[in-house]
């Protein structure tokens, strides 16, 4: 248990970074489909034979109301996650998406998501790769399923990270933090977080792009975002009966939680990051902080432990509740096609959960 981030680690969670989704009634996002969100736009548009060429799709010009490649991919979606996970796919890594000019074109190879410049870009995507890539017959196939191109490497999953972060119980905090044991367990996994294209660069970037301070997405919401999906996200305010709270919680998390999810816990003032576990048949957390909690009977106190999640989440519904302040909580699901991103096929753990 932890009371907040280190501010000069980077890891504090603010209220605006968080960007909390409302949930349906089985606790999910409902996180609109961006495939079937970029079919019905483009439809909707009827885009003429200009702005369909050679396989690609023109997504407009760069001017003062479009500045940026992403506003453009906005406008089709709405979906500031999607929008980014093709800003940061392998093959636009190194496009000069911050020198380019006011007047550009930018179009979109929906096959290979292949951001292309030039008002007659013509075979130019596809040219460093030696032959054209067959064009979906439509925007739909935009987001096709990705395991023709990761299939051969090692598979990572969620049960990866839980395996990896148990390895450093007993740790003082002065060494790890609850931020820098997730990553260290990613690490663990070959995930490349440090490299000139790795994840934190990546997470630094982003925020840069936003406006927002560097370390805004160093956080367990920026690494769910990054490298999985929500499961579950709620927030809690008005508490008054934390106990009770928590139980209703945990029933809402039902058959949703697997050992390895990263939980995110978040208040205006702080927050709080950590992996969920389990032991004995009880759900846990493992987690560096001030451990009152332990399931095992560990003697660190200030540290990485694993604890109770019921009593965990308690704990910080609790302090929430004293100062009259909201509790987000985020539960994510590791994506072996993300993580895929930023590991070398040769090093990451070849086990699956």
């Amino acid at each position: 248990m932890d009371n907040g981030f280190n501010p000069i680690a980077g890891h504090r969670l603010d209220q605006a970074s968080m960007e909390a989704r409302s949930t349906d009634s089985s606790g999910q996002s409902p996180n609109r489909d961006f495939e079937e969100l970029f079919h019905r736009v483009a439809s909707e548009r009827g885009m003429s034979s200009r702005e369909k060429r050679e396989g690609l799709v023109r997504l407009g010009t760069i001017t003062e109301e479009t500045p940026t490649v992403s506003h453009m991919l906005m406008q089709y979606s709405g979906d500031s996650e999607q929008c980014w996970d093709i800003v940061h796919d392998p093959v636009n890594r190194d496009k000069p998406f911050r020198d380019m000019s006011r007047g550009e074109t930018v179009w979109l190879d929906p096959g290979s998501k292949e951001i292309v410049f030039g008002e007659n870009p013509g075979a130019e995507p596809n040219a460093a790769h030696g032959s054209p890539s067959p064009a979906p017959d439509t925007v739909s196939d935009l987001f096709h399923d990705e395991q023709s191109r990761t299939s051969g490497m090692p598979t990572l999953s969620t049960g990866n990270l839980n395996q990896a972060v148990t390895s450093y119980s007993g740790t003082p905090y002065s060494r790890l933090d609850c931020y820098e044991l997730v990553v260290q367990g990613l690490k663990d996994m070959g995930v490349d977080y440090s490299g000139r294209k790795g994840l934190q660069h990546q997470l630094m970037q982003r925020a840069r792009q936003e406006e927002r301070a560097p370390n805004a997405y160093l956080t367990g919401e920026g690494l769910i975002r990054s490298l999985g999906s929500r499961v579950f996200q709620q927030d809690v305010s008005g508490i008054s009966h934390p106990e009770g709270t928590a139980r209703e919680l945990m029933r809402s998390l039902g058959n949703r939680l697997e050992p390895g999810m990263i939980l995110s816990l978040s208040t205006p003032s702080g927050g709080h990051t950590g992996v969920i576990s389990r032991k004995d048949g009880q759900w846990t957390f493992i987690n560096s902080g001030r451990i009152q909690h332990a399931v095992d009977g560990e003697n660190i106190r200030h540290g990485v432990a694993e604890e109770d999640l019921h009593s965990e989440l308690a704990g910080w519904l609790e302090r929430a509740g004293e100062k009259g302040q909201s509790l987000s909580i985020s539960v994510g699901r590791l994506s072996p096609d993300k993580l895929s991103r930023f590991t070398d096929p040769q090093e990451g753990l070849s086990t699956t959960a």
